[in-house]
């Protein structure tokens, strides 16, 4: 069993999957400016909602959606 810092880590193949590189470049630019991660939107892009079957970027195919928000300051703060 592989092990980080935090302990074992899950044999659960859908937590072993990660981000592919430009993927954490985009949410790293995001997160640095304060973003949090506020949902994953599973299958979001499909021809059901609207979108052509078989998007693929960088030669992954596009099935996720994520959701980010920030807190804003209040007004004269």
């Amino acid at each position: 069993m592989t092990t980080t810092r935090s302990g074992p880590l899950p044999t659960d193949p859908w937590r072993l999957a990660g981000p592919s590189p430009l993927f954490c470049d985009n949410l790293r630019f995001y997160q640095r400016r304060g973003f949090r991660f506020r949902a994953v939107e599973r299958d979001a892009f499909t021809e059901a909602t609207g979108y052509p079957a078989g998007i693929v970027i960088d030669g992954i195919e596009l099935r996720d959606r994520v959701w980010l928000d920030l807190a804003l300051p209040a007004a004269g703060a």
